[in-house]
C-alpha cells in the first residue's frame, strides 16, 4: 500500500509543474516585449519542481540589451565600436558638430581633442578649419561614448581622413590627454608644436580647459597682455602649393599677417594675398 505522504508529495509536485507551465506560457509574450530573446528566456527557465529559478547574473555585457543606444557606448576597440553615417549640417565650434542621421540631427563631440573655445584666441579659426574639413559632407562617426552633456563622442571620418587628427596636426587643437591616450594624437601635437603652426605660433597659448576656468575679466587681460607670436622662417612652398600668410578681416577690411594675434581669429574673414585690404596697425599686415 503506498505511503499516504509520498502520494501527497507526488500530487503536489505534479500540480506545481502544471502551474509553472501555465505561468511560463502567460509570461512569455511579456518577456519578449521587454526585450528578452528566446535564447535568454531558455537560459533563465530551468526544469525543476518550481519551473523557474532565480535569474542568474548577466555576464559578458549582455545587459546592454536593455540600455538606450547612447548609454551602452563604452570604451571598446575599433571593430566593436558602433558607427553613424550622415551629412554634417552644422558646426558648433572647433570640436563639436551636428550630423544628420536618418533625418535626425546628432550632436557629436570629437573624441580625444580640445579646441580653443569661442571667444578664445584661435577659437574662430578652429571652427572655420573644422568647417573646411567636413561641413556639408558625408561622414562616418566611430562612436566611442557619450559625455555628461548628452553629446555623442566619436571620431569623425571624412573619407579616410580623421577630422580629429587633422585639427591637432594643423595646429587648431590640443590632444586632450586627460581623457585620451591616443598615441597618434600625441605625436601630431608634438609635430604641430615644433612647426609652430596654428595656435602654436603663440609663445604661450592658453589650453581651453584653463580658459574655461577664467573669469571674463581674466580672459580679456590674458588676450590683451599676450606676447607677440614667434614666427620662424620657413622653406618656400613647393610649386603650386598654397600658403596662407595673410588674413583679411572682411568686417573691417584689415589685413593681418601670420604673426598677428588676429590672424585667423576674427568672426568674419578669409585668407588673402599681401595686397588685399588695409594693413593692420599692430602687425603691419
Amino acid at each position: 500500500m503506498p505511503h499516504p505522504k509520498r502520494g501527497h508529495r507526488r500530487k503536489f509536485s505534479s500540480t506545481a509543474t502544471v502551474w509553472a507551465a501555465a505561468i511560463t506560457t502567460l509570461a512569455l509574450p511579456f518577456l519578449l516585449c521587454c526585450g528578452y530573446s528566446p535564447a535568454r528566456i531558455a537560459e533563465v527557465q530551468q526544469p525543476g519542481d518550481s519551473g523557474w529559478q532565480a535569474d542568474a547574473p548577466i555576464e559578458d555585457g549582455s545587459a546592454r540589451e536593455f540600455l538606450r543606444p547612447e548609454t551602452e557606448l563604452a570604451a571598446s576597440n575599433d571593430a566593436d565600436s558602433p558607427w553613424l553615417e550622415g551629412k554634417v549640417v552644422s558646426i558648433t565650434d572647433g570640436d563639436t558638430l551636428q550630423v544628420l542621421v536618418d533625418e535626425r540631427p546628432v550632436k557629436v563631440r570629437l573624441e580625444g581633442i580640445d579646441c580653443p573655445e569661442t571667444g578664445q584666441p584661435f577659437g574662430t579659426a578652429a571652427k572655420k578649419h573644422l568647417a573646411s574639413l567636413c561641413f556639408g559632407k558625408q561622414v562616418r562617426v566611430r562612436v566611442t561614448g557619450q559625455d555628461r552633456y548628452g553629446r555623442t563622442l566619436g571620431e569623425v571620418l571624412v573619407g579616410d581622413e580623421s577630422a580629429n587628427h587633422a585639427l591637432v596636426r594643423d595646429g587648431f587643437s590640443w590632444h586632450y590627454k586627460k581623457y585620451s591616450s591616443d598615441a597618434a594624437l600625441a605625436a601630431s601635437e608634438v609635430s604641430a608644436r615644433e612647426a609652430k603652426v596654428g595656435l602654436w605660433a603663440d609663445v604661450n597659448p592658453i589650453p581651453p580647459w584653463e580658459w574655461r576656468d577664467l573669469s571674463a575679466s581674466e580672459r580679456a587681460a590674458r588676450v590683451a597682455n599676450a606676447p607677440p607670436r614667434e614666427v620662424e622662417p620657413r622653406a618656400p612652398p613647393a610649386e603650386g602649393e598654397p600658403v596662407a600668410r595673410y588674413w583679411l578681416n572682411t568686417s573691417t577690411g584689415a589685413r593681418h599677417n601670420s604673426s598677428c594675434r588676429w590672424f585667423g581669429n576674427t568672426k568674419q574673414g578669409r585668407y588673402c594675398g599681401p595686397n588685399e585690404g588695409d594693413a593692420c596697425g599692430m602687425c603691419g599686415g
